[in-house]
């Protein structure tokens, strides 16, 4: 049997499991895609959701309690919110997520063309599953050749380090398949702007920056600021 790929949510009450059969490949039966459908951006508190479509007789789940409290039941733990389907049929869907740290985990709907299929949260995914996504064929399909053996280099030297790295230091360390594939839009550039990474000893932070066109140098949006309110100051004591 492949190798089964796990996720949990943030706080670890909730796991669960994709089994992969031995006699099918992921990329034969699941594909990544992106929503921006105006159910998922309230519900997930983003423009851009990102999900993993898999058969639902994959998906084993389990809900694990860490404290003796009598409200860690498994109903507690693994809360289901019933909504419209985002397709917009009259039919009904599902969403899981975690009752304690909040955790959205997976999405499910009822219409005939999806009933045996469930979306998981690509967020959810274990770190090293979801850098793994590429090499199971999920991602990176419109790639040179040259391209794919850069990102497979990269890959595997990304692994290398994280087996060095402490465990908390590898939630920390981007995606490679996702960096390709925003790499040089709007997307990268605000998104990098606001990314920290840490490590055992180290940190590294993007300062946001105001990039202006037609300008040598870029300036960070608060001097810019600054600069304006001092040439104001300015001009009211020249007056």
């Amino acid at each position: 049997m492949t190798a089964p790929l796990r996720g949990s949510c943030s706080c670890g009450r909730n796991t669960y499991t994709i089994h992969i059969p031995s006699s099918t490949t992921l990329m034969d039966h699941a594909n990544v895609f992106f929503s921006s459908h105006a159910t998922h951006r309230r519900s997930y508190g983003t423009p851009l959701s990102s999900f993993l479509r898999i058969p639902l007789a994959w998906y084993q789940s389990s809900t694990h309690t860490l404290s003796p409290s009598p409200l860690e039941t498994a109903s507690d733990i693994r809360r289901l919110y019933h909504t419209d389907s985002d397709d917009g049929q009259p039919t009904s869907a599902v969403r899981y997520f975690c009752g304690f740290c909040g955790t959205p985990l997976g999405y499910w709907t009822d219409h005939q063309e999806r009933g045996e299929w469930i979306d998981i949260t690509l967020g959810s995914l274990g770190s090293s599953d979801l850098r793994g996504l590429e090499e199971r064929g999920l991602v990176g399909d419109n790639l040179g050749v040259g391209e794919r053996k850069a990102v497979a280099e990269r890959s595997e030297h990304l692994d290398g380090e994280v087996q060095q790295t402490a465990e908390e230091g590898d939630e920390h360390m981007g995606i490679s398949w996702f960096d390709d594939l925003t790499e040089g839009s709007k997307l990268e550039r605000t998104r990098r702007t606001g990314e920290r990474r840490e490590g055992p000893g180290w940190r590294v932070e993007w300062e946001i920056v105001e990039w202006i066109e037609d300008e040598d140098e870029p300036t960070t949006a608060g001097a810019k600021r600054k600069l304006g309110k001092v040439e104001s100051e300015d001009a009211k004591m020249d007056g």
